[in-house]
């Protein structure tokens, strides 16, 4: 058992009644079997503070992904990344279709090929509208001729979608059916309009190519009322009905002159489930793409910072159970916070990375917590994971400051991000910084 983790739950479970809520993600696609979303089916509970889960979830890789930006010759990361998501590559809609039946799928071909040469499952995200199909929409934010409304007869989506998974039937994943449609810059239709689009994708899709996932239209901005209620809008017309996962992207109003760290999400994923489920909806929710804030290059911090944001962020996925996190992104030159340009040596965030997956190993996810209200110190994180080897581990970190706290009577070993593992006594307290460390025990 988790000895060092029994005291911590029992103390929660005093001081509150655990009631149930939605469960981790139970998967489906083609990189199930092994994958951060390969759920084994229990109960899942949750205290102020934290949650728990019966069996433990198997954690794997896939839950760790990237957005490919920028790249179109189908190179793909060499971290150790378990998915990518193809939107800022010219895969749009209106780089694929730049006239009315005249398609060129050079890129998203190469991408998709290289993808899966290296075993990465593909979440395709649907639209821009060309501008051949709406002439008098408002311009998109891209350098081909696009808008951001949709387009004027929705045959041409209809025949746009059937295109697109006819042609990779078995090779993509999954499909998210529009990029930040809440975000006036991506979508500039009604909540009607885009609940008959995502119908008819749904499908289609579903129709051509069974096995595949079907993501819905992502929401951005989530802190906004009116994002809230576009959401809330778009549940009650029945849009969630024609989708498998919800998307979102944990974007707030960062400015150029600080860092706002990845533990911004719990409100917001939070805030996500209140909205969903008070229309009904309790359907796994991925975070489609999230990168930090201000998304500046460079990035506004040291090396140290930038490796502690990014496994952070990741950290953040497991603690709010979302099914994917995909960090954007991976392999352009003008990305803030770099993981890995294309064909070049990953940074130290890109290395973080690896190392972070690297743990996760043979991993299932007991729990997580944080704060006072979790019997912990104030802004101090953590995660507990089995293994399958039998022993056990838990992921401590702060949103800021230090921390000496203990750790309990069978522990050998802590490895922090960046660093190698050193040994540690049983009982030696550790100290706990924004650095993730992996406490381990036998």
């Amino acid at each position: 058992m988790l000895r060092n983790v029994i005291g911590v739950i029992a103390t929660v479970a005093a001081l509150a009644v655990f009631t149930a809520i939605a469960a981790p993600d139970p998967g489906g696609g083609a990189s199930a079997g092994a994958a951060h979303t390969a759920r084994a089916a229990g109960a899942v509970s949750q205290s102020s503070g934290g949650w728990s889960a019966d069996p433990p979830v198997p954690v794997g890789t896939v839950g760790f992904g990237v957005d490919i930006v920028g790249v179109g010759d189908g190179s793909m990361p060499t971290i150790g990344v378990g998915a990518v998501r193809l939107w800022d590559d010219a895969t749009r809609w209106s780089n694929i279709e730049p006239r009315q039946d005249v398609y060129n799928w050079s890129t998203l071909d190469a991408l998709v090929d290289g993808a899966r040469s290296k075993g990465l499952p593909v979440l395709y995200t649907m639209g821009q509208t060309p501008l051949w199909a709406n002439p008098q929409g408002d311009p998109c934010k891209y350098s081909e001729p696009c808008t951001i409304e949709p387009p004027q007869d929705l045959s041409d989506w209809d025949d746009y979608v059937h295109r697109v998974v006819t042609r990779y039937k078995g090779r993509i994943e999954a499909y998210e059916l529009w990029n930040e449609a809440t975000h006036p810059g991506y979508y500039g239709g009604t909540v009607e309009r885009m609940w008959d689009m995502a119908r008819r994708a749904y499908q289609i899709i579903k129709s051509v190519d069974p096995s595949a996932l079907v993501v819905s239209p992502s929401a951005t901005m989530l802190h906004r009322t009116e994002v809230r209620t576009w959401m809330r809008r778009f549940a009650e017309l029945g849009g969630y009905t024609y989708a498998d996962r919800v998307a979102v992207h944990l974007y707030t109003d960062g400015t150029d002159h600080a860092i706002v760290w990845p533990e911004r999400a719990e409100d917001m994923v939070a805030t996500a489930r209140s909205v969903l489920a008070g229309r009904g909806v309790t359907k796994p929710i991925w975070d489609t793409e999230t990168t930090e804030e201000p998304e500046a290059d460079p990035f506004p911090g040291t090396d140290r910072q930038a490796a502690d944001w990014v496994t952070r962020y990741f950290l953040m996925g497991l603690y709010n159970r979302l099914g994917r996190s995909y960090y954007y992104g991976w392999g352009g030159d003008g990305l803030g916070l770099k993981l890995q340009d294309a064909g070049r040596e990953p940074t130290v965030a890109g290395h973080a990375v690896t190392q972070l997956v690297g743990w996760m190993k043979g991993a299932s996810i007991r729990y997580c917590g944080h704060g006072t209200a979790y019997g912990l110190p104030p802004d101090m994180w953590q995660c507990g994971f089995v293994y399958q080897t039998g022993e056990y581990a838990v992921i401590r970190w702060t949103g800021q400051g230090s921390v000496s706290y203990p750790t309990g009577p069978t522990t050998y070993e802590a490895e922090r991000i960046g660093a190698s593992p050193q040994p540690v006594q049983p009982g030696q307290s550790v100290q706990v910084t924004g650095t993730p460390v992996i406490i381990r025990y036998r």
